[in-house]
């Protein structure tokens, strides 16, 4: 896991789109289930604040066809 802090005008999106992580939700979903309760992602990001990103290791589980299926 690494920590990014974000950057004014940085999405769920952008972000993803850097690690190679095809859908923005599983992003947050990885974030809110790893930090603590005050940094949980509600809406959109808030430049400063801590994003935890998932270890490659992770981002490929992502990837697998029966994760993408919900």
């Amino acid at each position: 896991m690494t920590i990014h802090f974000i950057l004014s005008g940085e999405t769920l999106e952008s972000i993803s789109e850097e690690i190679h992580l095809e859908n923005p939700k599983y992003l947050k979903e990885f974030h809110n289930a790893h930090c603590a309760r005050e940094d949980v992602i509600r809406d959109a990001l808030i430049p400063g604040r801590k994003l935890l990103i998932p270890s490659i290791a992770k981002i490929r589980e992502y990837k697998q066809p029966e994760r993408c299926s919900f």
